[in-house]
């Protein structure tokens, strides 16, 4: 194999892992745009019906847009925004699991928790009619978004999101959320 024995060791483990796709790197709307666009062809000719494409197009979109509006590290460029960000698509036994992750100033953790922890459990006619509520109401104060991202993802989403938030610094944190979709 090319690439060295460490490269070796890493494709294995995330082919070993499922992995259909590992991204790390700066993300700007025109990565979020190409990502989107590539893992809409690769799910829907490779993996799952068209459905499930649209679905994971829509998941990736909103978690690599969490990342410009809310990654510790995002500059405004003249151009647009750019952040750090990572994300991991790969098989699950329960569907397709995406997997998004970066880093968050640690004083945005307890609303992450309370909205996230909110939509645990929630069965979807709630979820659907929440969702409803939202686009009526529009975004709150502190969202740099339209507010519906964790809404969308939960209700596409084929059991409650799993999250994690670790602390980094005593400003820094790492947030990471993986939502499954059938």
């Amino acid at each position: 194999m090319t690439g060295g024995p460490q490269f070796d060791k890493c494709r294995e483990l995330l082919r070993e892992g499922g992995v259909v796709l590992y991204f790390k790197g700066p993300v700007t709307q025109e990565v979020v745009e190409g990502l989107g666009s590539m893992i809409r062809r690769k799910v829907d000719f490779e993996i799952a019906p068209r459905t499930r494409a649209s679905m994971a197009f829509a998941i990736l979109v909103e978690q690599l847009q969490n990342v410009l509006h809310y990654a510790a590290d995002a500059v405004d460029m003249a151009t647009g925004r750019m952040a750090s960000g990572e994300l991991i698509i790969r098989l699950d036994p329960d569907g397709l699991c995406l997997s998004c992750g970066n880093l968050i100033r640690r004083d945005l953790s307890p609303r992450i928790r309370e909205r996230l922890d909110a939509l645990a459990g929630t069965d979807k006619e709630t979820l659907k009619a929440l969702y409803k509520s939202s686009r009526q109401q529009g975004p709150d104060a502190q969202s740099r978004g339209a507010g519906l991202g964790f809404l969308e993802m939960a209700r596409r989403s084929v059991r409650p999101m799993r999250y994690a938030i670790e602390p980094i610094s005593d400003d820094l944190a790492w947030f990471a959320l993986d939502v499954v979709i059938a």
